[in-house]
């Protein structure tokens, strides 16, 4: 398989994997918009049977455990393909400038607004000294009193990203064929000691939520980075190459074996949530075997499978995908102002506080990817070259 299986754009972008970030960046924006409008069941009458699709709005943060994915799977390309010899290993300074290039200009974008306009409106500054400054700068989003308050509930994510951008130098040295297993295990085992800490030693001393905070941190998502990892593999693998493109339907049968499983998998957490960040089998099962889902999904994307392909690569959903940041960041400001400043309506408000919100995070990514993200990215990539 070649990036071109997959619609690349030409930057060999994979245009689906593009738009399978926008979906992930609305599907989070769909479970925060579900839970402000006061969550409650969504079902549809078809044919005299009430089919209920909740899990989809009630586990749409599950929208985190894509970008994971993705991030594992696109960073990783060009690290296997050091392994296997064809290409120089890719130099560390060039790539985290560009990671740094991706993440923090809309980040500290957005700080910047909500600093300003908590001290336009409330006339106080909200960063109180030096150590919180660097808290911030440096987005150390942990428990209290490991960490910053947050301004924004999403920023949670970004160290987690982040640390993954800082590991996968070192765990690049396993991405080659015979390491494969040797790497999920890694990763799995990572998983399962440092949220087995947090749930019986750590969670005592966190703050209430904390152990969702906490067990979320690297080691304990590093399974999740871990899945799109071998799914990179799997990818430039000839042997799986061959496989999948002996016929085309392969690519169908992996796509929707891995919709198939990842909507199971919504109805198992959303049933089970109570039991989550306890001991019980959900808390160490779910994450790899949703993000086993998603790897699927990736995987037959990135092949060129037709369903995903109408699905996501086209125009709409691609340039979604490309302002997908943005609107992750933005949309939970955006939501939480907007049902400041509009009045109480009658009836339930998820049909219109949903295309309100939607329409107001779109514009403030576009904005902020035309204006300071993107111009941004393409210093870096002038100054170090376009390619890892």
């Amino acid at each position: 398989m070649t990036a071109a299986a997959g619609d690349a754009t030409r930057d060999g972008e994979i245009a689906a994997l593009t738009g399978l970030r926008g979906f992930a960046a609305l599907w989070v924006l769909l479970f925060h918009v579900w839970g402000a409008a006061g969550p409650r069941r969504m079902t549809l009458e078809l044919g005299g049977l009430s089919l209920d699709f909740t899990p989809l709005f009630s586990i749409g943060w599950a929208g985190v455990q894509v970008f994971f994915v993705l991030s594992g799977f696109l960073l990783a390309l060009p690290y296997v393909d050091w392994r296997a010899g064809r290409r120089a290993r890719p130099p560390v300074p060039p790539y985290l400038a560009r990671r740094c290039a991706r993440v923090l200009p809309g980040y500290y974008l957005q700080l910047l607004i909500l600093l300003l306009i908590a001290w336009q409106v409330d006339g106080a500054w909200l960063i109180g000294g030096l150590g919180e400054l660097v808290g911030y700068l440096g987005m150390a989003f942990l428990p209290e009193p490991l960490g910053v308050t947050m301004l924004n509930d999403v920023w949670w994510t970004l160290p987690i990203e982040f640390s993954f951008y800082l590991a996968l130098p070192l765990l690049a040295m396993l991405l080659q064929r015979r390491w494969l297993w040797p790497l999920l295990g890694v990763a799995f085992a990572a998983m399962l000691i440092w949220r087995w800490l947090t749930i019986e030693v750590w969670a005592a001393e966190l703050a209430p939520g904390g152990r969702f905070l906490f067990g979320y941190q690297l080691p304990g998502s590093l399974d999740s980075f871990a899945l799109g990892m071998a799914a990179a593999l799997l990818f430039r693998n000839p042997e799986v190459h061959a496989w999948l493109a002996a016929r085309r339907w392969h690519l169908e049968l992996l796509a929707v074996a891995g919709l198939v499983l990842a909507g199971g998998l919504l109805y198992w957490m959303h049933f089970g949530y109570r039991a989550y960040w306890t001991l019980a089998p959900i808390t160490f099962l779910w994450t790899p075997l949703f993000c086993t889902a998603v790897a699927a999904v990736v995987l037959a994307a990135a092949g060129g499978a037709a369903i995903l392909r109408y699905l996501l690569a086209n125009r709409a959903m691609h340039y979604l995908g490309v302002i997908s940041y943005g609107i992750y960041l933005w949309h939970n400001p955006l939501l939480r102002w907007i049902k400041s400043v509009v009045p109480p309506a009658e009836g339930y408000a998820l049909p219109w506080l949903l295309p309100a919100v939607a329409a107001a995070a779109v514009a403030a990514a576009a904005l902020s990817w035309h204006l300071v993200e993107r111009p941004l990215i393409g210093l870096v990539r002038r100054r170090f070259g376009r390619r890892q």
